[in-house]
């Protein structure tokens, strides 16, 4: 694995429910757990060294206030609060938000592995939003379809715009270890290499930028993707989708000329660079040239750099 391991802190009194846990816990590599037999013990050491997760028997009431204790040393560490089916409402309104997951009890393997998944992967969002650039609920009102992927390729995160591509079935699609690949069989070794070499050169020099094709009759995408976290940020442009970035937005954002903003648009739109020519009322030529100030401007080498710039840009 890739990493440091989580920090798993667990407290529970049934012995049933801990051999579960154990065995649980102790086959997921990604994870480091201690286990505490008294709250106080956890708590002492949640403040020294928060966990990420604390997973919580006991009693109900014993429960509830080692969620205090942990929130106030740390309030980003996620708690797994295992209750029983008759202390369900009470929890709920006595904790509010404070409780990632609740689990009633008894549970079983499956639920408990299911609940420390959730609490990783949304660990890993969350990771991937610091590492991108903040709030993603910027992301969430662009136009721009944005997806952030782990370093396993897995899809957690898709605004709305990403959403509706992975819906069309025409573009992206899943594969049976729920990784992203291309719809299009012939597209997806290249399209995996892309992502992989993306992977492994995060954080070193410029992101990517891939033009993924469609089929018969349906316009390409362009990808861009940036290193977030030990993922990747994907941004892309859809000629089929109206907004994006504009050839005024990418004028405005690259400092350059309306001339080169248009063939730097066409370019993001997925075309080559006689397309973009045509598109923008251009002879090739010329466009050819106004690709090379849109260069010299902003120091990108290829036109891949481009449409990498221009979806930033838009995003």
């Amino acid at each position: 694995m890739s990493g440091n391991p989580r920090r798993v802190y667990c407290f529970e009194d049934d012995p049933c429910t801990l051999e579960k846990l154990h065995r649980v816990i102790d086959e997921n590599e990604a994870v480091a757990a201690r286990y505490f037999d008294a709250p106080g013990a956890l708590a002492a050491a949640q403040r020294t060294a928060p966990a990420d997760v604390a997973i919580l028997g006991g009693e109900t009431a014993e429960a509830l206030a080692l969620v205090a204790e942990i929130h106030a040393a740390s309030p980003q560490t996620l708690c797994l609060v295992l209750s029983g089916p008759v202390e369900l409402d009470a929890l709920l309104a006595a904790v509010g938000g404070a409780v990632f997951r609740l689990t009633p009890q008894p549970a079983d393997a499956d639920d408990l592995r299911g609940a420390l998944a959730e609490a990783l992967a949304a660990l890993a969002l969350r990771d991937l939003q610091r590492a991108a650039g903040g709030d993603l609920a910027a992301s969430g009102h662009t136009r721009t379809p944005v997806m952030l992927l782990d370093s396993a390729l897995r899809v957690i995160y898709a605004n709305d715009e990403a959403a509706d591509l992975m819906q069309d079935g025409a573009t992206f699609a899943l594969d049976t270890d729920e990784t992203l690949i291309a719809a299009d069989p012939a597209q997806a070794p290249a399209f995996r290499a892309f992502l992989r070499l993306a992977v492994v050169s995060r954080g070193r020099g410029a992101p990517r930028a891939f033009r993924l094709s469609r089929g018969p009759g349906r316009a390409p995408v362009s990808l861009c993707a940036a290193g977030a976290g030990e993922g990747l940020k994907l941004l892309i442009a859809d000629p089929e989708r109206k907004g994006g970035p504009s050839p005024a937005s990418i004028g405005a954002a690259l400092n350059i000329g309306e001339p080169e903003a248009r063939v730097v648009h066409g370019l993001a739109l997925g075309m080559d660079i006689g397309q973009a020519a045509g598109a923008a009322g251009l002879s090739v030529a010329a466009a050819r040239a106004h690709m090379r100030t849109a260069f010299d401007k902003t120091g990108a080498a290829r036109p891949a750099d481009l449409v990498r710039l221009a979806l930033l840009a838009g995003a």
